[in-house]
């Protein structure tokens, strides 16, 4: 932006709202930003004014009002540089207020006008996430997998344990479990493993595969014994009869 020719009030209160955001002092910064694009809706600092009122409102929670900002941003700035970024976080936002529809279209919208990005994989597992949060499953995996395939950090192991995931929402857990121990044999990131693995249990449960079962379980707590999932496997433990002498 062009301070030249810009006022000193409209520059010291855009400086006021970047500078509680880099202070992290979201609040702040949230309400100055806001009130500079009150103040000066038409200020060559507005762009960025918006991005700052954006993450600020994001990283407090306050996801349909990050959202709002994102968006204007998003529609009004053609070739402002943060415009990719926030049409990700725009994403984020639509999915955090379960507004799947419209969270699955901005990630579409992002693919299709940033097809050569880096974060294409970021977009893709949102596009995916939406379908499955609206119950469309084999749309869902059929996303999921172009992660999978093309991909190897960890959002493609979330992925593959989301394709797990679907096949047990749709009662197919044999299917379900051969993708969920993929995520193990696959991928290195333990917090997935350990999901993987405790849900492959909880997918024997559901086929009255007791043994099986306590063993994807046993293996949860032998490998992953500080995880959410140890504990959660410990509980499965203790529910499930022991087999008989």
């Amino acid at each position: 932006a062009n301070e030249t020719s810009s006022s000193p009030r409209e520059r010291a209160m855009y400086r006021l709202a970047s500078c509680h955001y880099e202070l992290k002092q979201f609040d702040q910064a949230a309400a100055a930003s806001e009130q500079f694009i009150a103040a000066f809706p038409k200020s060559a600092f507005v762009a960025p004014a918006h991005l700052i009122a954006g993450e600020s409102l994001f990283a407090l929670g306050r996801h349909a009002r990050a959202g709002t900002q994102f968006k204007t941003l998003v529609d009004g700035f053609a070739s402002d540089p943060a415009r990719a970024s926030c049409l990700l976080r725009l994403g984020e936002c639509l999915a955090a207020s379960n507004d799947w529809k419209g969270s699955g279209a901005a990630f579409a919208r992002y693919l299709k006008e940033f097809p050569d990005s880096e974060l294409w994989f970021q977009a893709q597992f949102g596009v995916a996430w939406a379908l499955e949060n609206q119950n469309q499953h084999e749309q869902a995996i059929a996303g999921y997998r172009v992660i999978t395939e093309k991909h190897s950090g960890p959002t493609a192991a979330r992925a593959q344990f989301q394709i797990g995931e679907c096949y047990f929402a749709r009662k197919r857990h044999e299917d379900a479990v051969r993708e969920l121990l993929k995520v193990d044999i696959l991928y290195a990131y333990p917090e997935w493993s350990a999901a993987a693995l405790y849900e492959a249990g909880r997918c024997f449960e559901a086929m009255a595969k007791p043994d099986e079962a306590r063993a994807q379980f046993a293996q949860v707590q032998k490998t992953y014994g500080d995880s959410q999932w140890a504990k959660l496997a410990a509980e499965r433990l203790a529910a499930i009869a022991p087999p008989k002498p």
